[in-house]
């Protein structure tokens, strides 16, 4: 598991189980060896990574959590001058959903979070 799929999912979720879409993402390519996204060669060397990190959960004092969703909105571009392979990137998003009045551990356990804003 990687540390994107960590960050996009609240405490408590399995496999097919709903994300927060917290982090957008974009390709990277790493310039020097040993870097994530640094290949042998150029045109294969592009590794996804976050660009932008959401806050995706709140735990107050009193162990209440909230969690926080978001719709992402995909962009392409031409990744290795290939116009006809476009390569897709998360270019922006924007909150979507804020379930409220969960309890820490169980965000995705609880039959329903006591309230809802969208």
């Amino acid at each position: 598991m990687t540390v994107l799929e960590v960050c996009v999912r609240s405490p408590g979720w399995s496999s097919g189980g709903e994300e927060t879409n917290s982090v957008f993402t974009v390709p990277v390519c790493g310039n020097r060896s040993g870097e994530p996204g640094h290949g042998t060669v150029f045109a294969s060397s592009a590794q996804t990574q976050g660009r932008r990190w959401n806050l995706d959960h709140v735990v107050d004092p009193y162990n209440d959590v909230m969690a926080l969703y978001y719709a992402k909105g995909t962009g392409y571009y031409a990744q290795n001058s290939k116009i006809d392979d476009s390569v897709p990137y998360i270019r922006g998003g924007y909150l979507n959903r804020v379930d409220y009045g969960l309890g820490a551990g169980q965000v995705l356990t609880t039959a329903g979070p006591a309230g809802q804003v969208k």
